[in-house]
C-alpha cells in the first residue's frame, strides 16, 4: 500500500516528524510525489532494527533475510515504476533513440550537401567557371561545418 507520510505516521504508531526524520535519514525511502510504500518502508525500519510500532530498536531480529526482502521490495517497486514510466511514453529504448538519432543526422547532412547543387544554378553567374568556383567554396564550407561538428559529437563537447 502506498499512502502519505501521515498516514504511514499513524500506520506506524509514531509521529508524522517521526517519518520525516526517517525519510531525511535514508532509513526509508519516498517515492518521486513524496508518498511512502507502507510494505517497503516496514521491511527498511525492520533491517534497521527498528521493528516495535513506536520505532524503537528491537534486537531479536536477524537482519540479515530482512534487509534482503527490503532490498527486493525496493527494486520491484523500482522496476515497476520504470515499467510504467516506459509504457506512457516517458522512457524509450537506448537503441530506439541512437537509431533515430543516426537517421536524423544522416538526413541533416545529406540536406545540408545538397545546398550548392540547389542554389548556384539560381545565381547570376558569369560563366560557368564561375559557377563551379562558387560551387566548391560553398560545398567545402559546409563540409567544413559537418566534420566540426562530427568531432565535437564524438568527443562529447557538443553543446
Amino acid at each position: 500500500m502506498v499512502g502519505s507520510q501521515r498516514s504511514y505516521a499513524r500506520h506506524r504508531g509514531v509521529t508524522h516528524r517521526a517519518v520525516q526524520v526517517w525519510l531525511k535519514r535514508g532509513v526509508i525511502e519516498a517515492t518521486a510525489d513524496g508518498k511512502v510504500d507502507f510494505d517497503a518502508a516496514d521491511l527498511a525500519l525492520a533491517a534497521n532494527g527498528t521493528c516495535a510500532k513506536n520505532g524503537n530498536a528491537s534486537g531479536h531480529r536477524n537482519g540479515t533475510l530482512v534487509q534482503e526482502q527490503a532490498r527486493f521490495i525496493v527494486a520491484k517497486r523500482r522496476l515497476a515504476e520504470l515499467e510504467l514510466a516506459r509504457r506512457r511514453g516517458e522512457l524509450v529504448e537506448l537503441e530506439t533513440v541512437k537509431r533515430t538519432a543516426f537517421a536524423e543526422a544522416r538526413r541533416a547532412r545529406d540536406l545540408l550537401l545538397s545546398i550548392p547543387d540547389r542554389v548556384i544554378p539560381t545565381l547570376r553567374l558569369p560563366d560557368d567557371a564561375a559557377r563551379r568556383e562558387a560551387h566548391g567554396v560553398l560545398d567545402g564550407e559546409i563540409r567544413r561545418a559537418l566534420l566540426e561538428l562530427g568531432r565535437e559529437l564524438r568527443s562529447g563537447k557538443a553543446s
